[in-house]
């Protein structure tokens, strides 16, 4: 498997043209077992950034066309733990694959608004979709929030910001149904964008 090497690679690069500060590194390690990792999504370089600073081996749900692009990239994805998902639809073999992948304790990342948010950092919830919460549900796991300060680009220094996980588990013996995923979405998307709220406050404070 690519992904140990990519990730010494991608180390250097982001060390060099991207230097990204982690922030609640602690909340990754308290985890045990499978878990979502839910993250913003505004440039392709946040998932480099991702495998590059995060300390744990993560599995990616990205959208069909990008994979099948060329042979090229439907080769390296495959191998730096990429699988598609049909974006548009209720895909259901992406869904179990993730669900399998959760229960034997393997670390998923889905961005929940399911495509690049150019304008701004924070979540829009009214463009997020329920497939994370509902994987989530299927799974029994908890989600961990993460938010980039600011679009991830070449030569600028950016942060990550890694919440406390959102702790799902009154929600296990519950039917899956349009109320719970909306309750677990809304949660979500608020957790999310607290943690940039938060973090620009304090910017504020410390300037003033």
């Amino acid at each position: 498997m690519l992904y140990p090497i990519v990730r010494v690679i991608l180390k250097i690069v982001a060390f060099f043209l991207a230097p990204t500060k982690v922030i609640g590194l602690d909340n990754i390690k308290n985890q045990k077992g499978g878990y979502l990792i839910s993250c913003n999504h505004q440039t392709y370089i946040d998932v480099v950034l991702m495998i590059a600073k995060l300390p744990t081996t993560m599995y990616f749900m990205a959208k069909e066309e990008l994979l099948n692009k060329n042979w090229f990239l439907h080769w390296f994805f495959s191998h730096v733990n990429v699988f598609p998902v049909k974006r548009g639809t209720a895909d259901l073999k992406a869904i179990k694959s993730a669900v399998e992948l959760l229960k034997n304790e393997k670390v998923l990342c889905i961005f929940p608004q399911g495509t690049r948010m150019k304008q701004s950092p924070f979540v829009d919830r009214t463009k997020m979709y329920g497939g994370l919460a509902m994987i989530a549900m299927r799974a029994k796991v908890n989600v961990l929030p993460m938010m980039f300060t600011h679009p991830p680009k070449l030569l600028h220094r950016n942060t990550l910001i890694i919440g406390p996980a959102l702790e799902l588990s009154p929600f296990f013996d519950q039917k899956i149904s349009t109320e719970t995923v909306k309750e677990i979405s809304d949660q979500l998307a608020d957790r999310m964008n607290t943690l940039l709220r938060e973090y620009f406050d304090q910017k504020a404070v410390v300037k003033v």
